[in-house]
């Protein structure tokens, strides 16, 4: 063998070895989630149903039929819930990044839709979860609910499925993209706040709004009944004590 076959040899085992030797570190993200809360479910949905001037409750969802004596909150399936608005539970997580803590309210849903959307056959649902991000200074504020209607901004949203509805398909892959870097997480919604609105009914009861992208819509026209968020005809309830288990 010549030399230079040799030499040639002896580099690409060199480079191979090297290749080898060299520790494998895999992608991510900096975030910890250093605690969670118990996971909330018991809330009321309430809609005002304009064809019987009536309103109707149903647990976890804004449905506006009534049927009945709705004063007695009633289950729907998670077919039916798909059909409205609705949070099927409440959670929140604190994450520690770069330094500085963050909350996350995860507010899993039923979504649905047609599979043949131009005949309006076979309506398929599923689950699917909203993943909204709070500064450490935003969320703090939830602690002390004001009279009257609050409005809280997120700083960035995003969803996850292990079914395919979300963009990602699980809360890891959601924590690591959107906690990839500093300047992402704080600028993807720079200028349009998914906000959360609560309304402190009295010292026991607060009333709120799913969190959406919007101004909250104070209407009182009947034409308007289905519009969100709007206190005055659709709003979920739940009692003081119950959210406060949110507050970690």
């Amino acid at each position: 063998m010549s030399r230079i076959k040799v030499i040639s040899v002896i580099a690409c085992l060199f480079y191979v070895c090297s290749v080898i030797a060299q520790p494998r570190i895999d992608g991510g993200t900096k975030a910890q989630v250093v605690k969670s809360s118990p996971v909330v479910t018991n809330f009321v949905g309430w809609a005002y149903d304009t064809n019987y001037n009536k309103w109707a409750g149903y647990y976890n969802a804004i449905c506006p039929s009534y049927k009945g004596n709705n004063k007695i909150p009633k289950k729907l399936s998670p077919r039916s819930m798909s059909y409205d608005s609705n949070i099927i539970s409440l959670q929140t997580k604190k994450i520690k990044f770069e330094g500085d803590y963050y909350y996350i309210i995860l507010s899993p849903y039923y979504r649905g839709g047609f599979l043949y959307p131009e005949i309006q056959e076979e309506w398929i649902h599923g689950k699917e979860v909203e993943m909204f991000v709070f500064t450490d200074e935003e969320f703090n504020k939830l602690r002390d609910i004001k009279d009257g209607i609050n409005c809280f901004e997120a700083i960035n949203y995003t969803t996850y499925s292990s079914i395919g509805y979300g963009l990602y398909k699980d809360l890891a892959s959601a924590i690591t993209n959107i906690f990839s870097t500093k300047e992402k997480l704080l600028s993807a919604y720079k200028y349009q706040k998914y906000k959360l609105y609560i309304k402190k009914e009295d010292e026991s009861t607060y009333r709120f709004q799913k969190i959406m992208y919007g101004s909250l819509n104070e209407s009182t026209d009947f034409k308007d009944a289905r519009k969100e968020p709007n206190f005055n005809f659709r709003y979920f309830e739940i009692k003081a004590n119950i959210f406060k288990q949110l507050l970690i």
